[in-house]
C-alpha cells in the first residue's frame, strides 16, 4: 500500500538539492508544504485541484458536514476511482488475450473442411 510512498522518499534521497523543492497545496482550509521532484510539480497540482473540485462539490452536496468529513469524503472517493482502475486494469490483459482467442477461433472456423 505504501509502496510508492516509499519510492519517493527513496527518489528524494537521491535527488540534489535542486531538483527537489517545497511547494505548498491548500485543501479546503488546509495549507500543506511538500518537498517534491520538481519534475512532478505538475502531477502535484492537477491532483490539488483535483482534490479542492471534489471538496467544493461535497461542500455544496453536505453543507452539515465539517471540513474534515468533507476531506474523508474526497479522500475515499478518490480511493474508489483508483481501485475501480486497479481493476480494470488487472483485468485488460485477460480481456485482449479473450479477443484474441475469440479471433483465432473465428479464423479457424472460416477455414474449409478437408476431406
Amino acid at each position: 500500500m505504501f509502496g510508492s510512498f516509499n519510492r519517493l522518499k527513496n527518489e528524494q534521497n537521491s535527488m540534489t538539492e535542486d531538483e527537489i523543492f517545497r511547494i505548498h497545496v491548500s485543501f479546503g482550509d488546509w495549507r500543506l508544504p511538500l518537498d517534491i521532484a520538481r519534475k512532478d510539480e505538475e502531477i502535484y497540482r492537477k491532483a490539488e485541484r483535483m482534490l479542492s473540485a471534489l471538496h467544493a462539490k461535497y461542500r455544496h452536496k453536505y453543507e452539515h458536514k465539517t471540513n474534515e468529513e468533507l476531506m474523508l469524503i474526497a479522500a475515499f472517493h478518490l480511493a474508489v476511482a483508483l481501485k475501480k482502475r486497479d481493476f480494470v486494469e488487472s483485468t485488460l490483459p485477460l480481456a485482449e488475450r479473450i479477443e484474441s482467442l475469440g479471433k483465432e477461433l473465428e479464423a479457424l472456423l472460416e477455414k474449409p473442411e478437408k476431406d
